[in-house]
């Protein structure tokens, strides 16, 4: 298979991931930037990208996040409030 056969294979991949990572933290993205620096999976990457983003959904349904912008949040901002709780669940 060409580079450019496997390029245009992975292209909705990349696509939805790029979506689901530019509607996360600005802290988060540098950790995707660091798995496609690694060369991981494209589908890793969307699979890491579905996860985060769900977690995220959970907390902003929790009662000690509903105030939180998690799009201009930091990880403290996350994690100060972060409970054993919210991670089991």
């Amino acid at each position: 298979m060409s580079q450019e056969s496997h390029n245009e294979l992975l292209s909705p991949f990349i696509k939805k991931a790029d979506d689901l990572i530019s509607s996360l933290p600005d802290f988060s993205r540098r950790f995707f930037q660091s798995l496609r620096l690694q060369n991981m999976s494209e589908r890793t990457v969307l699979q890491y990208a579905y996860d985060i983003n769900k977690f995220l959904d959970y907390l902003k349904s929790s009662a000690g996040f509903k105030s939180v912008d998690f799009s201009s949040a930091s990880p403290e901002d996350i994690l100060d409030k972060l409970t054993i709780d919210d991670i089991n669940e």
